[in-house]
């Protein structure tokens, strides 16, 4: 116990593994040791029947909780997890934590520094989180080794890039402040900022601590939701949690009633540490990495992934990344991530290729299916600036453009950069002649135009695209 500081309750600690097996079964095992080494040495329970799960559980003297409710997919229930856990330790705190982060030094002195803090306020129920951090690990580490656990840490501290407070990976709460939680499925999405929005509604303080220490999240695939990383955020599961949330979502920094320091709370939330455009660049290298190393589908998440978190700086990125298939096309297959990466910047050399590769798809399209012998003609639908954007990004490609297409009359006649804005009907001209034309949709109303363009015969991808 530090003199001056009361000791904080005993902590349960509480996680549901996935199996350990390969990368994550490394990086699994590297949280939970970790977990193992804070002072003062929680009660920690893992949960589930995942391959490993049980074993480590005994070599490491924890907690093995086998029993956890699963949905009809066999994705783990959360409301069941906490159950388990709160029913079997009668701990005045609880903490549930994702099994793939590591918990450094910092966060028992901050189990100290949040006892002193509460001695002098008047706090009832509480929940506190932090801010994450990704950091790429594949290795383990001996946490029992002072040496190799400092290395860890001085890496930690040059190379760990802050992820924004909307992902939340532990939840440290007074007993019973989740008397009822609905049945979200564990490792997908919502669940985590409902139970912040519950916190809240339940007049408990909310508490951030990311002042104090930070979570470091071991980036990983996606391949546990059978669908990557779209399953991650937009599969069955994840959209079942977004209706059992029903618009009761908050994020740390929205939710947090104070912030703890060293010096005690203080009112609102820490100061967010995230530089967006450096997380949308270290998921990129990520993906770099991981295609240089033959990890091809874990690469393509993550550069698909990276290009929509940078849509906010290079418009049109995340379009780029809509097809997994067009991505791995456009990467060459003897990829070195460092030379590749352009001085940190890796999105120039991404949008590189696929713009070749974007074209390259638009030069084949030109000549599929003209039947008469003739080159299809190519027309941009749209005369605003997504589709002024659209035509310089074709002739800077090389590509002739035949001209816009525009259902506006206003527009139709004019022209755009030298360009003819013509009405739909030069399309289905160009149908019954024969000869359909290729169409690239640069506009806000893509799903209308679609389903002009189908009335008209055309077929997606092979007679247009967005």
């Amino acid at each position: 116990m530090r003199p001056s500081e009361p000791a904080p309750p005993e902590l349960s600690l509480f996680a549901l593994p996935k199996a350990f097996e390969g990368h994550i079964g490394v990086i699994q095992r590297n949280a939970i040791q970790s977990w193992t080494r804070i002072e003062p040495m929680p009660r920690i329970l893992l949960l589930g029947d995942e391959a490993g799960t049980a074993e480590l559980a005994e070599e490491l003297d924890l907690i093995h909780l086998p029993e956890v409710a699963k949905n009809e997919r066999g994705v783990p229930l959360v409301s069941s997890i906490f159950a388990a856990a709160e029913a079997e330790s009668p701990t005045a705190w609880q903490c549930y934590i994702n099994s793939d982060i590591i918990l450094l030094e910092d966060f028992g002195r901050a189990l100290f520094a949040l006892a002193e803090a509460l001695k002098h306020e008047e706090i009832g129920s509480f929940l506190l989180s932090a801010q994450r951090g990704h950091i790429d690990q594949f290795d383990p580490i001996d946490f029992a080794d002072p040496v190799a656990a400092k290395d860890f840490a001085a890496t930690v501290a040059r190379e760990l890039v802050w992820d924004h407070k909307l992902a939340v990976d532990l939840f440290l709460f007074s007993r019973g402040l989740f008397d009822a939680i609905p049945p979200f499925a564990l490792g997908r999405g919502a669940w985590d900022n409902w139970l912040l929005w519950k916190a809240e509604a339940r007049g408990a303080a909310v508490l951030d601590a990311s002042a104090c220490f930070g979570l470091v999240h071991q980036v990983h695939d996606y391949a546990h939701t059978g669908a990557g990383w779209q399953g991650a955020w937009s599969g069955v599961d994840s959209q079942g949690n977004i209706q059992l949330a029903n618009g009761h979502l908050r994020s740390l920094d929205q939710a947090a009633t104070h912030a703890l320091t060293w010096n005690g709370l203080h009112e609102g939330p820490a100061i967010d540490r995230c530089d967006r455009l450096e997380l949308a660049r270290a998921r990129l290298r990520s993906g770099l990495r991981a295609w240089y190393e033959g990890r091809t589908e874990a690469a393509l998440d993550f550069l698909r992934e990276g290009l929509v978190q940078m849509h906010r700086f290079l418009p049109g990125a995340a379009c780029w990344a809509a097809e997994a298939a067009d991505l791995a096309a456009a990467l060459p297959q003897n990829l070195d991530p460092e030379t590749f990466s352009h001085k940190g910047q890796p999105e120039k050399a991404l949008v590189d290729l696929l713009q070749a590769a974007l074209c390259r798809r638009f030069a084949e399209a030109l000549e599929h299916g003209a039947g008469t012998g003739r080159k299809r003609p190519l027309y941009v639908w749209g005369a605003g600036e997504a589709g002024r954007r659209a035509a310089d990004f074709l002739l800077g490609r090389g590509l002739s453009v035949a001209g816009h297409v525009d259902s506006d009359p206003a527009t139709t006649g004019s022209e755009l950069q030298g360009l003819a804005v013509h009405p739909p009907a030069v399309l289905e001209r160009a149908a019954a002649g024969g000869c359909k034309a290729f169409v690239v949709i640069a506009s806000m109303y893509a799903a209308e135009i679609e389903t002009q363009l189908e009335t008209m015969g055309y077929e997606t991808e092979l007679d247009y695209t967005r």
